[in-house]
C-alpha cells in the first residue's frame, strides 16, 4: 500500500527548510471518567436554557461515549494553570532535544482562554476578534485568516516593532491593535484601520488582532521568564486561533525560519478547558486539559531533486470556524500549508461563550452545536486536506500518518473516510453489501480522545510526542 512514488513538485535550490527536532507534553494526573457524570446527585443536565434533559445520566454518560469515543478525561489540578501546563511541556521538549532554551529565537504559545483559575480570569475570545471583525467587515473569502495575536513585556514596544517585522505585513493585511481583551470599541477601530487600506475587502490577506497587554504577562513570556531564558532578542507572543491555534502557530514558525529571520522556534499549545465547561451542558462532557510543545529548527536541503518521501498530515477544526491542514516529511521539513477562515453568518458562532444554560450559574463558558460543527468538519477538511495534496502532488499512499485534531473519534473516522472517497473514490453502492474503493491502513490515523478526551489547542502536539514520526 505504502510504495512512495515521487511527487510532481520540483525546486532548484538549496533551502533553508522546517524541522520537527523535539516534542513534548504535560498530561495532568487527574483522571474522569464517564462514570463521574452518571451520578444525579453532582451533575443536572439541560439541554437549553433552564430546560433539563430528559435522559439519564447514565444514558447521557453512554451516548457520549458511543459517539465521542471519551472514555475518560484529564483536568488540572486546582493550582495548575494553562500556562504552567506549557511550560512543561516546554521543558519535556527541550530535555528530548538536549538543546539549551537560551538558544530559543522565539516562543509562540497558542491558547484561547489564558492562564483561567477562577471566574473573574475569564475572558471572550471564541471566537476570536479578528473573525468577528472579518464577519463585521462582510468579508466572506474563507482564504482570508483570521486569527488574534497577544504580546507582553518589559520590551514591548520594541518587540511588537519586531513581532510586525516578522509577520511581514503587506498592503492586504488588516492590523487592529487593541489593549487587553476588550471587545468594547473593536469594530470602530477595525472600520476605521480598513479605510486607511487601499484593497478590496475581499482581497484581504490576512486580519490580524494584536492585544497588547501591560499589566501583566502573555503566556509565552510567562514560559519565557519560567525557562530563564537571558536572551532579550528572543520574542514571545500568544496566538489565538480556536482549536487549529496550534497548526497555525507552527505555520507562522515555519514562515520565520523560512525567511531566515530566526534559527529555533519553541511552538506551546495547551489549555484548561474544564474551567469554561458548563457542567450542565452535556456537550461539555467531551473537554479536558493538557498542554503539549514542538521544538523547531531550520536546515539546509537540496531539494533540486524531485521530492521523494513519506509524508505526514496535520489538520484541524474549531471556532471560527477554522480549519487547516500541513503536510510535513522527515526529509524535507514542513512542505506546506493551507488555512481557511469561514467567519460567514453560518459559520461564526457554532462555537462561542455563553451563559449556562442553568440559570442558577453565573458566568461565561464554551457553547458548541455540536451536530453542526460535525456536519461542517466532516465535509470541509478533507476537501482542504486533499487541496493541498494535490497541490504538493502527493499521493494517498504516500502519507504515512494522519494526526487529526481529536474532538470526536467518529468525527475523525468520518474525516479521514472522507480523505480516502476524495482520492480513490466512493464505494460501490450498487453491490450489497457496499465494495469499498480504497482500504485505510490500520495505524493512519493515531487517537489519543479515547484517554484524554478534547484538550483543544493540545490535542495535535500530544498526539505527535506520543506517536512520534516513525
Amino acid at each position: 500500500m505504502f510504495q512512495n512514488k515521487k511527487s510532481k513538485i520540483k525546486k532548484d535550490m538549496i533551502q533553508t527548510k522546517t524541522f520537527i527536532r523535539a516534542t513534548g507534553k504535560y498530561i495532568p494526573e487527574r483522571v474522569v471518567p464517564n462514570s463521574d457524570f452518571e451520578d444525579p446527585e453532582k451533575y443536572e443536565f439541560f439541554i437549553s436554557n433552564d430546560k433539563k434533559e430528559e435522559r439519564s445520566n447514565l444514558e447521557i454518560a453512554d451516548k457520549l461515549a458511543e459517539i465521542t469515543g471519551i472514555k475518560e478525561r484529564r483536568y488540572f489540578d486546582e493550582h495548575t494553570t494553562t500556562s504552567d501546563a506549557g511550560y512543561r511541556a516546554a521543558k519535556n521538549a527541550y530535555d528530548a532535544s538536549r538543546d539549551d532554551p537560551q538558544k530559543t529565537d522565539v516562543f509562540i504559545f497558542a491558547h484561547n482562554f489564558g492562564d483561567i483559575r477562577y471566574e473573574e480570569d475569564k475572558f471572550d475570545c471564541v471566537p476570536c476578534h479578528a473573525a468577528r471583525i472579518k464577519n463585521n467587515l462582510g468579508v466572506e473569502n474563507p482564504y482570508t485568516v483570521a486569527y488574534d495575536i497577544a504580546i507582553s513585556g518589559a520590551c514591548l514596544i520594541r518587540d511588537l516593532t519586531k513581532l510586525k517585522e516578522y509577520l511581514a505585513l503587506g498592503p492586504n493585511d488588516l492590523v487592529v491593535e487593541t489593549e487587553n481583551y476588550e471587545l468594547t470599541g473593536i469594530y470602530e477601530k477595525a472600520q476605521r484601520a480598513f479605510s486607511l487600506l487601499d484593497v478590496q475587502k475581499e482581497s484581504l490577506h490576512r486580519i490580524i488582532v494584536i492585544h497588547i497587554i501591560y499589566e501583566k504577562l502573555c503566556l509565552a513570556a510567562k514560559v519565557k521568564r519560567r525557562l530563564e531564558t537571558a536572551n532579550p532578542d528572543a520574542l514571545a507572543f500568544d496566538v489565538l486561533f480556536g482549536c487549529p491555534g496550534w497548526l497555525h502557530s507552527v505555520s507562522i514558525a515555519d514562515a520565520f525560519i523560512t525567511s531566515e529571520k530566526a534559527k529555533k522556534i519553541m511552538v506551546i499549545g495547551a489549555e484548561a478547558l474544564s474551567r469554561v465547561s458548563d457542567y450542565s451542558d452535556p456537550d461539555s462532557q467531551i473537554y479536558s486539559d493538557g498542554g503539549g510543545a514542538i521544538y523547531l529548527e531550520g536546515r539546509k536541503v537540496d531539494v533540486s531533486e524531485t521530492l521523494d518521501d513519506s509524508f505526514f498530515i496535520f489538520a484541524s477544526v474549531g471556532a471560527g470556524m477554522n480549519r487547516n491542514v500541513m503536510v510535513y516529511s522527515k526529509k524535507y521539513g514542513i512542505l506546506g500549508y493551507l488555512v481557511c477562515s469561514d467567519t460567514t453568518s453560518k459559520y461564526l458562532n457554532l462555537l462561542w461563550m455563553d451563559r449556562s444554560y442553568n440559570s442558577k450559574i453565573a458566568g461565561l463558558y464554551l457553547k458548541i452545536k455540536g451536530s453542526t460543527v460535525f456536519g461542517y468538519a466532516k465535509g470541509k477538511v478533507p476537501e482542504l486536506i486533499k487541496q493541498l495534496m494535490d497541490k504538493l502532488g502527493i499521493n494517498i499512499n504516500q502519507v504515512i500518518r494522519m494526526y487529526l485534531h481529536q474532538a470526536n473519534e467518529t468525527l475523525d473516522i468520518a474525516m479521514t473516510k472522507g480523505v480516502f472517497e476524495l482520492c480513490c473514490g466512493r464505494k460501490d453502492y450498487s453491490t450489497d453489501p457496499p465494495t469499498p474503493s480504497y482500504i485505510i491502513p490500520d495505524g493512519l490515523v493515531p487517537m489519543t480522545i479515547q484517554k484524554y478526551g478534547n484538550n483543544s489547542v493540545a490535542t495535535l502536539p500530544i498526539l505527535l510526542d506520543e506517536f512520534g514520526l516513525q
